[in-house]
């Protein structure tokens, strides 16, 4: 590499390609996680999978939300006021204009469940508490009623 006809030392770098007409964050405290695909304190019954859509809105803009590269959830229970962790930190992934998880309750036992957001954009990280709650049911008791 030369600037000005002179020659610079070798330099190893990390970058990241985003895709067009992408707009970085400038703070996370203006984000907002919204989930669907599961409603707040919906029954699900065992062995449903969810696709689960995952919106960071901007705070005072509109309707507009964000794709974000670097966001997780996390899936627990509470046993009394500890918290106990059923999925550890998982990726959400994106795919075209939307952030999302596949949620599958196949190996989850029937309680109450409820999910955290985790985003982080350069140095900075906000953990969003309790984004969403549902029940998990015994896929007997859908044939019960």
């Amino acid at each position: 590499l030369f600037v000005d006809g002179d020659e610079l030392e070798e330099v190893e770098q990390e970058f990241v390609v985003h895709p067009f007409g992408y707009r970085a964050v400038k703070t996370l405290s203006k984000i907002e996680p919204e989930i669907s695909g599961i409603n707040d304190d919906e029954k699900i019954y065992q062995g449903d999978k969810r696709y689960v859509v995952v919106n960071f809105l901007v705070k005072y803009e509109s309707s507009e939300y964000e794709i974000l590269d670097n966001a997780e959830y996390r899936l627990y229970v509470l046993d009394g006021d500890k918290e106990v962790t059923v999925i550890d930190w998982d990726r959400i992934d994106k795919l075209g204009r939307e952030n999302y998880f596949i949620l599958d309750t196949n190996e989850l036992v029937p309680q109450k469940y409820r999910i955290d957001v985790k985003v982080s954009e350069g140095l900075e990280t906000r953990i969003y508490k309790d984004v969403v709650r549902f029940h998990l049911v015994d896929i007997e008791e859908q044939y019960r009623k």
